[in-house]
Formats: C-alpha cells, structure tokens, sequence
C-alpha cells in the first residue's frame, strides 16, 4: 500500500497509508446503493401518496426536487459532518485528510465536491480513476485543486493500550477542566500517544505530541508543567474519571 506524505506546519513529515483506488471504488459503489435506496423508497412514497389523494402533483414534483438537491449536496454534506467521510467511506475506513496535515476546511470540501460533480460522470468516472492512478499523492483533480488527499482510517487505539504512566490505583483527578473534553477530543490524544510509541520517527512523534499538548492547553486554559506524554495521559484519566 503506498504511502502519503504529508508535511505539517512544523515542518514534520508525517506518512499516512493511502487509499487504494479499489478503496475509494468501493466507498463510492456503497454511496450508490445508499442512493438507490432513498430513490426507491421515494418512488414508493410517492406511489402511495398519490394513488391515496395525500399530495398533488405539484407538491410530489416539489419533493422529488428537494431529494434530488439532498442526493446531489450529499458528499458535501456527509464528509463536512462526519470529518472527511461519507457512509461509505466509514464502512470502508477511509477519510479526506489535507496533505499539510490539518483537517479539511469546508471550502477544501466544497472544492473537491464542485470538482467532482463534472469529474466523476466524466467517461463513467475514468478521468478520476486515471487521476488517482497517476498522481503522486493518489488524488483525484478535486483533491488536488482543493489540496486533499484520502486515506486510511487509523486504527481506533483503546485506554488499555497506552501504558498509562499515572498511578490507575489513585482516584485524583489531576485535571478537572477535563469534563470539558468531548469523545472525539479525547480520541485525538490517545491517537496521538498511540503514533508517538507505534512506530513515528521521534522528531515527527515529539511534533504530534506538540501540537495535541497545545490543543489541550488552549482548549482548557491549563499549562503543561511535566513531559508531554505524562502530561497527555494525566488528562486522559482525568476525564476517563470524570466520566466514570
């Protein structure tokens, strides 16, 4: 599987394993059956509800449209909503990441989703196939006019797997702004210890680790006084007991 490199505002090389073509093929059949299904279960409602006098003609024509719009802005939509995926993308566990390391703005995805609604029905989507094919990074022209990639989803990392170096035995929570902290958050840092002890070169580990400490620090208005990592994990259990 080739790798991506992406160089992030520390001037750090990260890799990321690419999405394969066959990935993004299979995301994007799964996305068409999901579409197959709204248009055969509105065919059917519509059936119902005119055969029954429910709606006119003109309202059935208003509705057609308004799912028509919903299908079309769908990949927008769902990749703005849940960070860089549509339901097929997160059935096949690939994503839209930037190639500068920072997460897609929607600007990036409305970029890509303009570029893909000529590109894709192009020639039954070969001009992508051959894009992504071709390109260095394994971008479609959507990804590389809006500067995004696809990859791989990592590999979702559980509490246990850490190696936390706070004493589990002590119910003190070390950081209270803790309860502050969202699900999601909490998986960025644990993600983020998980790729500074799993195989990151130590300058690009030391970079990740940097820039999760800074969130945290921003994000809760408290200092990091001890070792990042102590520091990562200190919060993580702190919130892990919060919300015990």
């Amino acid at each position: 599987m080739a790798k991506i490199h992406i160089n992030t505002t520390q001037n750090v090389e990260l890799h990321e394993e690419s999405a394969s073509v066959m990935h993004r093929v299979g995301a994007l059949m799964i996305d068409f059956l999901l579409y197959i299904v709204v248009v055969v279960a509105f065919v059917w409602g519509a059936d119902i509800a005119g055969s029954a006098n429910l709606l006119d003609s003109d309202a059935l024509e208003v509705l057609g449209w308004a799912v028509f719009i919903l299908l079309t802005l769908y990949p927008l939509l769902a990749e703005f909503i849940m960070n860089g995926q549509t339901v097929g993308k997160r059935i096949i566990g690939i994503r839209v990441a930037c190639l500068d390391g920072s997460r897609p703005t929607f600007g990036a995805y409305l970029i890509r989703w303009l570029i893909g609604l000529v590109e894709i029905p192009l020639l039954a989507g070969s001009v992508a196939f051959i894009a992504v094919l071709l390109s260095r990074n394994n971008q479609r022209l959507g990804d590389m006019a809006a500067g995004t990639t696809v990859v791989k989803v990592s590999q979702a990392v559980s509490l246990d797997q850490l190696a936390l170096s706070v004493n589990d035995s002590s119910e003190t929570v070390l950081y209270p702004e803790a309860r502050y902290l969202t699900d999601e958050d909490v998986q960025v840092l644990r993600d983020a210890l998980f790729a500074f002890k799993n195989g990151l070169a130590p300058a690009a580990g030391a970079a990740v680790l940097h820039r999760a400490v800074l969130g945290v620090e921003q994000k809760l208005h408290i200092t990091c006084t001890s070792l990042p990592e102590d520091f990562l994990n200190g919060v993580i259990t702190s919130y892990g007991r919060i919300h015990a």
